[in-house]
């Protein structure tokens, strides 16, 4: 939908316009038959979607009696500047939506991608858990192959994504092609 409403121009951040304009296109879809809302947070245009407007747009999917599914924005267990897990923090992310709007969440193909790190996959399984006991209905599902398939661009660090699905020529400069090799 955001690439169905914003095209080539696509925003980092919405303004309240472009927001109501992407809550009524959900309510749309919702009164066609949609069953939920579903993200794909580590692809284009996707991963320039935050917290705020997935919480937004899953309210509105909620009181269609719908769900949200997520491609979570990290399955890493890549370690930011702060110290915190990638892949942990998107499993935190899915399941504070689900606790701020009240919506069932379904967490697509949960995995660990590279680099791990030492990730295991019961911390990822144990916040999940933990929100089911706390009342949450969060579930996710894992597809039965060792091998994965994505777009390679969607592996690149978000600096060296465009927002369409490309890559940015910075990406190509030796700056960049040292970055993506390390």
């Amino acid at each position: 939908m955001r690439q169905e409403l914003f095209g080539e121009n696509q925003p980092e951040k919405l303004t309240p316009e472009q927001l109501d304009a992407l809550k009524r296109k959900v309510a749309e879809e919702m009164e066609k038959g949609a069953i939920g809302l579903s993200a794909g947070l580590a692809y284009a245009p996707g991963y320039l979607s935050n917290t705020e407007e997935l919480v937004e747009l899953a309210k509105v999917a909620k009181k269609y009696g719908g769900i949200f599914a997520v491609h979570m924005r990290d399955e890493s267990g890549t370690v930011s500047a702060d110290g915190k897990i990638g892949a942990l923090e998107a499993v935190k992310e899915v399941i504070e939506i689900s606790r701020r709007v009240k919506i069932p969440v379904q967490i697509s193909h949960l995995k660990i991608n590279a680099p791990i790190n030492n990730l295991k996959a019961s911390q990822l399984l144990e916040l999940i858990e933990s929100a089911r006991k706390e009342g949450l209905d969060v579930t996710a599902d894992q597809y039965p192959y060792a091998a994965g398939m994505t777009r390679i661009n969607a592996l690149l660090p978000e600096e060296y994504q465009t927002g369409k699905g490309g890559s940015k020529r910075n990406s190509r400069l030796p700056k960049g092609e040292r970055r993506l090799k390390r």
